[in-house]
């Protein structure tokens, strides 16, 4: 069963001394199927003229985020293994690169915690390292996640 949440997502992006801070808070749904936690939203902070849906399917070894809109892309996270994917923008169609270090899933009564650490490329470009944490909590706290 699908339930509406408030998601909070909190993301860190390059070095120590010069680092890119991006948060962002909307709301969205959430179900469980197959032992899989599924979380879909859409994004309008990345162009706020243009929507986009994401969809985030995870377990404690393994992220999936498929986005479709004003970026498109399918980003897959596993501890210890790197990934290649396009990642499509407004200003071209970026290869993006990462190599994941630890990824952290807590489910709690009413919400859901998720940290995932990584190494990120950008056509072969090393970004440094990079840390994205994904919190959903559910609105009417008389259910449970």
């Amino acid at each position: 069963m699908k339930k509406d949440v408030l998601i909070t997502i909190k993301g860190i992006q390059g070095d120590l001394l010069d680092n890119e801070k991006i948060e962002m808070m909307t709301t969205g749904s959430f179900y469980e199927k197959n032992g899989k936690y599924y979380i879909h939203y859409i994004d309008t902070s990345l162009d706020s003229e243009v929507e986009t849906k994401t969809s985030v399917k995870m377990n404690s070894k393994k992220v999936s985020i498929t986005r479709f809109g004003a970026t498109s892309t399918h980003m897959i996270f596993e501890e210890g293994i790197s990934h290649y994917t396009p990642y499509e923008t407004p200003f071209g169609i970026f290869e993006i690169k990462t190599h994941t270090n630890n990824i952290q899933l807590e489910k709690m009564e009413t919400s859901l915690k998720l940290t995932v650490e990584y190494i990120l490329e950008i056509n072969k470009s090393s970004s440094g390292t990079a840390c994205f944490e994904l919190h959903a909590r559910e609105i009417n706290e008389d259910h449970v996640l």
